[in-house]
């Protein structure tokens, strides 16, 4: 039996209620002191009575949620101090309302104080999030760990930057910030990162993706403000490394044929492989162990958005989401290329897409021009086989000599195969049905091949790499 003086949890979810019986505000009425955790999510609930428990004062409240999906009337808190301005233990604050403008917030209540997660999801139909009362209040957020803010509108409010002040007063540095998550506006996004100034860790993510087509400004434009707001957004009192890693995911969405492009940049040269996910919001707390930069974006938008990123230094990559995406407009732009890592798929002959790549670059010279290690588990033993072995599984055909011009390494994943093969198990190999003499001789070729490396399942291309660029990096430091 729960204790009188016990903390409470309390979630709309666990309570049924309407208009006239609402047991949930009942509770927190009469026991606001003791609560703890608290969600409210009802569309039935009153706009008075909202109003009243957000102005309550929560003596032992750490985490709070407003999360509302839909609304028939506008939320305005501008006239209260959130919480009555106590509540000295909230650490995570959730507010979601599609009706409440971020400008009917009084941000100055000192409940923002001690926030370590603030994630906002509020209208921005008429005023964006970006003013000097905001960007105060998250001065005042020394503890904060996560910001997200996605703004919900119906159309894109542009906000013209050089209105602002640019001195030292109105830029806010957020050295504790582990996450930043901004939705919306590539335009606001510029706008907001040209007033903060975030640690070399630190996390930031955005949708690269206009929201809204009748936005005014053109978006090379756009993409231009973000590219600048990018260079100066990382602090740079101490040597700030250059992105030297990504990974592009590509997720297919609820459209077939539509794709959703995550791109992803990391400072060391190892690319690491993200989460799939439509839109970040809640899952992105993993802080500096993570990529430092990430972008989601539609694939036919890609191509004039990432060259407006900083990806000058990558040197590795990897591949995400079906090898059919090799194609110049996604990798043109990539220049600096060393190494470069296809994901492997479900799909038959995926394989098929690598060489089309490889081709294609005998036409276009400075599609990966510095490409020069190539992975591709997509490759089975038997295409591996009859494409880098010399006259291929037959003997007599093959096209190994058209690789070998290009000067890339490749690292096929076949060594498991191969062994199954020389014990006698060719039946549980992709060279099922062929006679085993001939694929014993293939191999043989393919072993000789100076090109090619074979190795095992778990091979990590970018692991060697780290380690020489790890030694190299410490025989820099004085």
């Amino acid at each position: 039996m729960r204790s009188k003086g016990a903390l409470l949890h309390a979630d709309d979810e666990e309570f049924v209620s309407d208009g006239a019986n609402d047991p949930l505000a009942e509770l927190v009425l009469s026991h606001h002191g003791r609560l703890s955790h608290l969600r409210l999510s009802s569309i039935r609930r009153s706009h008075d009575v909202v109003k009243r428990i957000l102005s309550l004062p929560f003596e032992s409240l750490e985490q709070f949620t407003l999360a509302v999906n839909k609304a028939s009337r506008p939320l305005s808190l501008r006239d209260m101090s959130l919480f009555g301005g106590h509540s000295p233990r909230l650490r995570v604050l959730d507010l979601m309302h599609p009706l409440l403008p971020f400008s009917s917030v009084d941000w100055t209540s000192p409940a923002f104080n001690t926030l370590e997660t603030l994630r906002l999801s509020l209208d921005a139909t008429n005023a964006h999030f970006i003013n000097l009362t905001f960007l105060q209040a998250i001065r005042r957020m020394s503890h904060l760990r996560t910001l997200c803010i996605l703004e919900l509108t119906m159309h894109s409010v542009v906000s013209a930057c050089d209105a602002c002040s640019h001195a030292q007063h109105n830029i806010v540095p957020l050295d504790g910030l582990e996450t930043l998550v901004l939705l919306g506006s590539p335009h606001n996004h510029a706008h907001f990162l040209r007033h903060i100034r975030l640690q070399p860790h630190s996390r930031l993510v955005m949708n690269g993706a206009i929201p809204h087509p009748a936005v005014l400004l053109p978006p090379e434009r756009m993409y231009g403000e973000l590219s600048e707001a990018l260079k100066d957004v990382w602090c740079h009192n101490e040597v700030v490394p250059p992105f030297q890693a990504a990974c592009m995911y590509f997720e297919e969405t609820a459209r077939r044929g539509d794709y959703l492009v995550q791109l992803c940049l990391s400072r060391d040269i190892t690319p690491r492989t993200p989460s799939p996910t439509a839109l970040p919001f809640h899952g992105v707390s993993d802080g500096p162990a993570s990529n430092t930069l990430c972008m989601y974006m539609r694939d036919d938008g890609a191509p004039s958005i990432i060259p407006a990123f900083p990806i000058h230094h990558v040197r590795s990559l990897i591949l995400q989401g079906g090898s059919f995406h090799l194609s110049y407009a996604n990798l043109f732009m990539f220049i600096g290329i060393e190494r470069l890592h296809v994901c492997p798929t479900a799909a038959r002959r995926a394989y098929t897409d690598i060489l089309r790549l490889l081709e294609l670059r005998e036409d276009v010279p400075l599609l990966l021009p510095r490409l020069r290690h190539l992975s591709a588990p997509d490759f089975r033993l038997s295409s591996a086989l009859d494409t880098f072995a010399p006259g291929g599984l037959s003997g007599r055909s093959g096209r190994a000599e058209l690789w070998q011009k290009h000067g890339i390494t490749f690292y096929l994943y076949v060594e498991e195969e191969i062994a199954f093969v020389r014990d006698g198990k060719i039946e549980e190999t992709s060279c099922k049905g062929i006679p085993e003499a001939r694929v014993l001789q293939a191999i043989d070729r393919l072993k000789g091949v100076d090109y090619v490396r074979i190795v095992n399942k778990d091979f990590d291309l970018f692991a060697a790499w780290r380690h020489i660029d790890q030694i190299d990096n410490a025989n820099k430091k004085p």
